[in-house]
């Protein structure tokens, strides 16, 4: 994690374990949170002390050891994350471009997102993709966040005027860092990411 800012674990939960926490929360009619951006959906239920009742088996994952161990070390925190089912839903509606697909940082200091994948995610899935390293305030870094701080408002981008610098692919190579890395990846894999660190849905 420290060199890449993120972490992959397939197989997290023992396959037992994995396909009745699938069950109960791939069958279950929650309540969720709705938010469009461009053409894609995103729906969200906030984890909360009825979910874990009704739901054992996410309660056994969040009180998991080495759950909570890889979210603490991730986040640099034993703060508890905010928890959500989350379901994407890309190019599901009309609309421009989703602008989760340009490689962005959330923010400039450590931050954690972490995802339990119940289903597989396949390429075509709008996956996540990271550029490895760069969660790192390299001096290329650096001077690169200063620039876009300076010059920012004259952008027509609102998310990166509201903090979360959008980056082209092609000024990877001027800090020094790696194309991104995709995770298509099965279901119960966990990966865990430094959001300070280059990211996008491919």
């Amino acid at each position: 994690f420290d060199r890449d800012g993120f972490v992959a674990v397939p197989d997290f939960l023992p396959e037992e374990d994995f396909r009745r926490l699938q069950a109960e929360l791939l069958n279950a009619e929650l309540v969720s949170r709705e938010h469009q951006q461009g053409d894609t959906v995103t729906r969200r239920v906030p984890i909360g002390p009825e979910h874990l009742k009704a739901f054992p088996g996410l309660a056994r994952l969040l009180d998991n050891r080495r759950w909570n161990g890889i979210m603490a070390y991730a986040a640099s925190s034993r703060s508890r994350p905010l928890y959500y089912v989350q379901t994407i839903l890309g190019g599901h509606l009309e609309g421009p471009p989703d602008p989760q697909i340009e490689l962005h940082s959330d923010t400039f200091h450590p931050s954690m997102k972490a995802w339990l994948f119940l289903t597989d995610v396949g390429t075509h899935d709008r996956p996540l993709t990271y550029v490895a390293g760069s969660h790192r305030l390299s001096p290329e870094r650096l001077a690169w966040e200063y620039r876009k701080s300076v010059n920012v408002l004259a952008e027509p981008d609102r998310l990166s005027q509201r903090g979360s610098f959008r980056i082209a692919p092609d000024e990877l190579a001027d800090l020094t860092l790696p194309a991104p890395v995709s995770f298509p990846v099965p279901a119960n894999t966990l990966v865990a990411i430094d959001t300070s660190g280059f990211h996008a849905r491919a």
